[in-house]
């Protein structure tokens, strides 16, 4: 019988791209959600601000899952816990210099309103 941590493990092993390849790939896919996407907002900027709003989310689910995992790691020392947390951070970790990206695209759109 498997436990609710054990398949929250593994929900966010399926759910997440987590070696450097795929985060290229998903960065790929992102864009290309964006451009084909892009028709439905009104600005770019609005787009960028639904993509930082996304990323955060992500971010902030991630933190809450290790927070859970670090709650089940301290009850069960199972490797698995302290594997997926570890995974969970790179991930954030990963995620949170694309979020400065974003917001430092978000930026210079803004500036470049004022020039």
């Amino acid at each position: 019988m498997e436990s609710e941590f054990s398949n929250l493990i593994k929900e966010n092993n399926n759910n997440i791209n987590s070696d450097d390849e795929k985060e290229e790939e998903y960065i790929k896919q992102k864009q290309i959600e964006i451009d084909s996407i892009q028709q439905h907002y009104s600005t770019e900027e609005e787009l960028l601000l639904f993509e930082i709003k996304n990323t955060k989310n992500l971010i902030e689910k991630l933190e809450s899952s290790n927070i859970e995992l670090a709650l089940a790691y301290q009850d069960d020392p199972d490797p698995e816990y302290e594997s997926a947390i570890t995974e969970n951070l790179a991930i954030i970790d990963k995620r949170n210099k694309t979020l400065k990206h974003l917001q430092t695209l978000l930026l210079q759109k803004q500036d470049s309103m004022y020039l």
